[in-house]
């Protein structure tokens, strides 16, 4: 936010796992509990990046958030692993929401599928600091909402 020089950094935690920056507005409570007021706010090109308690009820909780969300904005899910099988019991329900909605949702980016598809070696090669752990699965997708 420095560096663009605008934006807002909104936190929902109910504990954080580190200090928060100053200029972040945190709200201590689950995403779920947010006033709906909130997400609705998000513009275009605003990101919401949910890493979320990987509970299978949660999941459901996103489908009618993420159907809430205006055109344009960046979603960022974290601990995707598809293709590779998954560690939390909520990815296939967070995926299968995205497959019946396909036509609503752009998807920019699969971490995952670049690790799993070009192999450790092109995953190095771009990202190398990914060689402190080389089996470590990585997962996250970006999508971004459309009309």
């Amino acid at each position: 936010l420095r560096a663009n020089g605008a934006g807002q950094l909104v936190c929902l935690d109910p504990r954080p796992r580190i200090e928060l920056p100053a200029e972040a507005r945190h709200l201590a409570l689950p995403w779920q509990e947010a006033p709906p007021e909130l997400f609705a706010e998000l513009q275009p090109g605003d990101v919401l990046f949910i890493d979320s308690s990987h509970e299978a009820e949660e999941a459901l909780a996103h489908y009618l958030l993420l159907d809430a969300l205006p055109v344009g904005v960046l979603v960022h899910h974290h601990d995707i692993l598809y293709p590779n099988p998954p560690l939390w019991p909520e990815e296939n329900l967070v995926i299968s929401y995205y497959a019946l909605r396909r036509p609503r949702w752009q998807g920019l980016a699969h971490l995952s599928l670049l690790q799993h598809d070009p192999g450790p070696a092109a995953m190095t090669a771009l990202f190398p600091r990914a060689a402190r752990a080389p089996g470590r699965a990585r997962g996250s997708v970006w999508l971004e909402k459309r009309a």
